[in-house]
């Protein structure tokens, strides 16, 4: 009897699938990354690229899409970040940044993330180190 259930249960999944992958529809967003020669040819280097929703003024950013490079070969990186399409509004603000990290620690980083409107190019990134984009004393 039990057994007669979970069938059920599976082909009621399966058949509601199909309408459940059609709801979610996806946006990419490609761009690239530029890496310093030297963060080439450190032993563990991981990218992180963001898109974030800050379109809610002091309340914190929200993560929409994220891409980790481990180990990135070349510069610039390339990555592609896929989002929910009913996540991107028309009125909306949302910034890429991009961050690496070398041994665990955050080393450089885009200084100021940059702005996407829905159906733009994405823009390259650039990572600086960190403290870099800080004015001087």
């Amino acid at each position: 009897m039990a057994r007669r259930y979970g069938v059920a249960a599976l082909l009621a999944a399966v058949m509601l699938l199909p309408g459940l992958a059609s709801a979610w529809e996806t946006v990419d967003l490609s761009g690239s990354v530029m890496l310093p020669a030297s963060a080439l040819k450190a032993s563990r280097t991981r990218l992180q690229v963001r898109l974030t929703d800050v379109s809610r003024p002091g309340a914190p950013a929200a993560l929409l899409a994220e891409q980790i490079i481990e180990q990135p070969k070349a510069s610039p990186v390339s990555y592609t970040l896929v989002v929910d399409d009913k996540a991107l509004k028309p009125e909306g603000s949302y910034l890429l940044d991009a961050q690496l990290f070398v041994d665990g620690q955050l080393q450089q980083a885009t200084v100021k993330g940059s702005p996407v409107s829905r159906g733009a190019v994405a823009p390259t990134l650039t990572v600086e180190p960190i403290g870099s984009g800080l004015p001087k004393p």
